[in-house]
């Protein structure tokens, strides 16, 4: 990883040997975030989106809650006194039908509170910060 000219490389070239030895596999995080983009769920119906996450979690090696509030997951690293990291991601998808033309579209239709059926879509981008919250958790 390189930040030319950068005025925080001084402070990154000290932790540069942890990214290096650490860093969490791109091709993995990117097969779950093609994962759930292709699987998407509208608020309150994301018991797929949160099992994948609580899944993760705990393949980590977190304590995980699950159903928080509906479908919400807490997933708990303990490593001793100190500071508290906290990262949050939302799980849901909106009513909107994807036309991007990626190989891992969604297809996905949801009947939604009011009973209609829609294509849905992370328009929002909560996959990719699914993915990375992952990506992060693998990290610490």
């Amino acid at each position: 990883m390189q930040l030319p000219n950068s005025q925080i490389d001084p402070y990154f070239s000290k932790w540069r040997h942890i990214f290096q030895e650490y860093f969490p596999s791109l091709d993995k995080y990117g097969a779950i975030y093609k994962d759930l983009h292709q699987h998407h769920e509208l608020p309150c119906q994301e018991s797929r989106t949160a099992a994948v996450v609580a899944d993760h979690l705990e393949s980590l090696g977190y304590q995980v809650l699950r159903n928080i509030g509906g479908h919400g997951v807490v997933g708990i690293l303990t490593n001793g006194e100190g500071k508290t990291v906290l990262l949050r991601s939302e799980l849901d998808a909106l009513p909107i039908q994807e036309d991007t033309g990626l190989t891992y579209t969604s297809k996905i239709e949801q009947v939604d509170t009011d009973g209609y059926t829609k294509r849905v879509m992370h328009a929002c981008g909560h996959d990719m910060h699914m993915a990375s919250l992952l990506g992060a958790a693998d990290l610490l």
